[in-house]
């Protein structure tokens, strides 16, 4: 029994030595290791806004990336200053220009790089690039919307105080009446005017009869010419008819119109169509902008949420053949806020057996206790909801079926974590405490281990693990596809 105890505390006393000197020299050396995602050289740019940006966003050129954020700061003249990284091998021209673009309407934000159209010298490490272009965003479209509505209102305003008394009622009817009696003497200079080209005519041929008798070559000219003056005007009579139809027509319709003007008018003074109940009801430019204000905190909701997936697999290792094999687990994370998310996991363990003290019977030689082995579906399930303090997580829920609470700890950016682990505490071999540690090498990748069960009165319960896994957004998910080879 000595023996046993003894060796019960000593995993327990080598795994904390482990944990602490891993996260000693993780803290204070790691830093300085030279890493692939530091290679290349550094390049700024400075935005009136860096909202979407962050550190680990891409920097793409024709859709290709070339490199990526590694800071984002506030200058002092309230401007933000983005460090991006651009990889070896990648040369840029002075005269480029640099904007943020999206991934469709609510995809995340990366920058784009457009190279100059005339050929120049590369840009140098370290050179500052300038300002960058962003474009307008969804709140500052809702923002123009919302000045627009206003804008409509105070028309609407104007227009009903103009037209909200009697007499200004009565001034319109009065413009009205004026242009139409105006319509009517037109039409009827328009008549007049066959009676004047007749006495026109008359008045000539009495012209061309003095002429005459002064003289025949006077006389002959004369003719000639009224002869000419008939022809025009027999040949622009009907021309001239159908003018003067052709203003009678124009007339009408203008009385028409008039008549609608007024009706519209009418209508709009009490309230009726669309512009009426705008002029008159103000509850429905507040209905309007309550439904506008709705739509953006739906939209900036729906901009906060990311989906993450992730696949991780740990060799189980113990002293029993039996406790061995290949512990699997699925995870979809689910993203609200930055410091708060929800995760949902299906576990396939090799090691989760039932046992039951009737049926057919297994001896515990340890223990002496007698139990039925009951089938090993290997399944479990969590469903846990965390919040995040700087470093700190805290999360709790149903952890591998069980109800239970962890402790996560990240440092040096969010590559090293730390945690642990409780659940099942109704067991009656203690609850299953397990440390774990995970290190991401890449964006995707990372290694993980740890120590499962580590108080179990049962030793054969106690197991280290090791093994790894692969993280990412579903719209990272989106770049990977074109890269996955297809079946034949």
């Amino acid at each position: 029994m000595n023996d046993k105890k003894f060796g019960l505390e000593a995993r327990v006393g080598i795994f904390a030595i482990i944990i602490i000197a891993i996260t000693v020299y993780a803290s204070f050396k790691l830093e300085g290791w030279s890493l692939k995602t530091s290679r290349g050289y550094p390049l700024y740019v400075t935005f009136d806004s860096a909202q979407g940006l962050s550190r680990e966003t891409a920097v793409r050129i024709a859709g290709v990336e070339i490199g990526k954020v590694e800071n984002v700061e506030l200058t002092g003249d309230q401007k933000a200053r983005v460090s991006i990284r651009i990889y070896s091998g990648v040369e840029l021209e002075k005269g480029l220009r640099v904007r943020v673009r999206s991934k469709g309407l609510l995809g995340d934000k990366f920058i784009e790089i457009i190279p100059p159209k005339v050929k120049s010298d590369p840009v140098s490490p370290g050179e500052d690039l300038g300002y960058g272009e962003v474009p307008p965003n969804f709140e500052d479209m809702m923002d123009d919307l919302s000045a627009t509505v206003t804008d409509i209102r105070r028309v609407a305003g104007s227009l009903r105080e103009a037209l909200g008394n009697e007499s200004s009622a009565q001034d319109l009817k009065t413009i009205i009446h004026s242009i139409r009696d105006a319509s009517q003497n037109l039409a009827e200079m328009s008549n007049n005017n066959k009676k004047s080209i007749d006495e026109i005519v008359a008045g000539i041929r009495e012209t061309v009869a003095k002429l005459r008798e002064e003289g025949p070559g006077l006389i002959e000219r004369a003719d000639r010419i009224t002869k000419n003056l008939d022809a025009i005007v027999s040949d622009n009579r009907e021309g001239i008819q159908d003018v003067i139809k052709r203003v009678q027509e124009a007339s009408k319709k203008l009385d028409q119109s008039l008549g609608s003007i007024a009706k519209v008018t009418k209508n709009l003074e009490e309230g009726k169509g669309t512009v009426g109940r705008l002029m008159k009801d103000d509850s429905l430019i507040d209905k309007v902008d309550q439904v506008v204000n709705q739509f953006q905190e739906l939209a900036e909701a729906v901009e906060r949420i990311k989906l993450y997936l992730g696949y991780q697999g740990d060799y189980l290792i113990a002293s029993d053949s039996n406790g061995r094999g290949l512990k699997s687990r699925f995870s979809v994370r689910v993203q609200t806020k930055e410091d708060k998310y929800y995760l949902a996991e299906i576990i396939d363990d090799p090691t989760f057996s039932h046992y039951s003290s009737n049926g057919k019977h297994m001896v515990n030689l340890t223990t002496g206790e007698i139990w039925e082995e009951q089938g090993n579906n290997g399944l479990k399930f969590s469903l846990e909801m965390a919040r995040k303090y700087y470093g700190l997580t805290l999360r709790g829920g149903l952890i591998e079926s069980e109800g239970g609470v962890g402790v996560d700890y990240e440092f040096w950016k969010d590559r090293f974590k730390v945690g642990i682990e409780a659940f099942d505490f109704a067991r009656d071999n203690n609850p299953v405490l397990q440390g774990m540690i995970q290190f991401h090498f890449a964006k995707y990748l990372y290694l993980s281990g740890g120590y499962s069960d580590f108080i179990s009165k049962d030793s054969k319960q106690r197991r280290f693990f090791a093994g790894g896994g692969i993280n990412f957004l579903d719209e990272d998910l989106k770049t990977l596809l074109p890269f996955v080879p297809k079946g034949k």
